[in-house]
């Protein structure tokens, strides 16, 4: 947990700098991940959040093209350190064990005719 939470620190630290040249969501994304780890203090988080965050960082960084190497690294850093944590959390093999074998009866609003 603390790796995931400094590499995620570090690589804030980066995209909030004046000089960084991609998309500021990134920044914004770090820290609602950053609050959903589980605190020093022993405060739980949302680690099915914050999977979720990072997940979106990381396709987000697929397609950009324009970030310059260093922040590419140290953003590519707190992805892997997110998933050295997955391991540690059977609560996100479940959740998606239900995402991918769940079933609606009911069409969602953007689904419906």
């Amino acid at each position: 947990m603390d790796a995931a939470r400094a590499a995620a620190k570090r690589a804030l630290a980066r995209v909030s700098s004046p000089g960084f040249n991609g998309r500021r969501e990134y920044g914004e994304l770090l820290e609602v991940y950053l609050g959903g780890l589980s605190s020093q203090d022993g405060v739980d988080g949302d680690i099915i959040t914050a999977d979720g965050l990072m997940r979106t960082i990381r396709e987000m960084l697929e397609v950009d093209v324009v970030i310059d190497v260093v922040s590419n690294g140290l953003i590519n850093r707190c992805i892997e350190s997110h998933q050295a944590l997955r391991p540690h959390f059977p609560i996100l093999e479940r959740f998606y064990d239900q995402v991918r074998t769940g079933r609606i009866t009911i069409p969602l609003p953007m689904d419906a005719a």
